[in-house]
């Protein structure tokens, strides 16, 4: 495994009992195996770790996401996202990790919300903008809360039979209350 990899792992690891301000370089340093001359080579801060972390978590998430949503896909998309979520350690990890609060998952809420905003404009919304904007937030902050409860719980619940439950959920949840 490279520095980088190393790096981003150890603070996954790490992030899963603390807040980010709790964790030191040298105990990111050691978590990794690496000195912090090796690290001050890759990355500024932990903060910038924690920055990549988060760019490479939305990319996942957005790609997914555009396509079972967006693009008119199917829950097939969102299963492939859980099943991605579910083998890559580092991504669960982060995730459930960063889900319930802060600002990194602020901006990932922020995010998720414009795709969905993205996908009521391609269904064709029926009422306010005020009321889109509710219902979008509450979809996004329901699921992502589920998928937190879902990596914390193990992955008890078959990852098709997850997506398929979060897939019919977001969508009869806009389509009961905006969508005509």
């Amino acid at each position: 495994m490279q520095s980088r990899e190393k790096i981003k792992a150890a603070l996954t690891e790490l992030l899963s009992g603390k807040e980010p301000e709790q964790i030191s370089l040298v105990e990111l340093c050691d978590r990794a195996g690496i000195s912090r001359s090796t690290f001050y080579q890759h990355y500024a801060d932990i903060h910038s770790v924690i920055a990549a972390l988060t760019a490479e978590a939305l990319d996942i998430l957005r790609d997914h996401i555009v396509d079972a949503f967006v693009s008119k896909g199917s829950r097939k998309s969102l299963a492939a996202l859980f099943d991605r979520i579910k083998r890559e350690p580092w991504l669960s990890r982060f995730l459930a990790s960063t889900v319930s609060g802060g600002a990194v998952a602020d901006l990932m809420f922020e995010e998720m919300s414009e795709l969905m905003v993205a996908f009521l404009k391609n269904a064709g919304v029926n009422g306010g903008e005020a009321d889109a904007e509710y219902v979008v937030r509450f979809a996004v902050a329901g699921t992502m809360a589920a998928v937190r409860e879902w990596i914390r719980g193990g992955f008890a619940v078959p990852t098709g039979r997850f997506a398929s439950v979060v897939h019919e959920t977001i969508i009869n949840g806009i389509k009961g209350n905006i969508i005509s």
